[in-house]
């Protein structure tokens, strides 16, 4: 298996646009989640003097233990990048025939989609490590104690509404 993500490896470390778009996720998913912290950090400073209803009924998104779904839901407005890198990686095998290279060369059929399907789950556990930083961030920026009660959220926000 390691000799197959080995061979993907090499492929995607030249590919520009896959890892511009990697990097462009990144940055955005940190830049709409502060955005949305700076936000509500005007709005709670603006009306500090005044505890009004909306203030008691939102409270604080990005103090643990909120952070996470906050994130979370930020995060998956985003999630279209790295689908759109993996239809890139993909496309690319057959615009390129490197697939039927990689079969001339030996790679059953079976070991081709193993090794796309492992740079899926590599790209989605990266994405969630990402947003699990990102989560940890502004809740430590936020104030108040680290705690993962609802962390489970950061696994879930790829399954959360998506624009798309």
């Amino acid at each position: 298996m390691w000799h197959l993500l080995n061979i993907e490896w090499m492929k995607i470390r030249k590919f520009r646009a896959f890892l511009w778009l990697l990097g462009f996720f990144a940055v955005s998913v940190f830049g709409l989640n502060y955005l949305c912290y700076g936000v509500v950090e005007m709005r709670n400073q603006a009306q500090a003097q005044v505890p009004d209803l909306s203030r008691i009924l939102i409270g604080q998104p990005f103090a643990f233990p909120e952070v996470w779904k906050t994130v979370g839901y930020l995060s998956s407005f985003l999630l279209f990048l790295p689908g759109l890198m993996l239809i890139l990686l993909v496309c690319n095998e057959f615009s390129f025939r490197t697939h039927r290279q990689n079969i001339l060369d030996g790679q059953s059929r079976s070991q081709f989609l193993w090794a796309k399907t492992a740079v899926m789950v590599l790209l989605g556990l990266a994405v969630t490590l990402l947003v699990f930083l990102i989560g940890c961030f502004f809740g430590i920026r936020a104030g108040g104690t680290f705690s993962l009660i609802n962390a489970q959220y950061v696994c879930f926000f790829s399954s959360s509404p998506s624009p798309i």
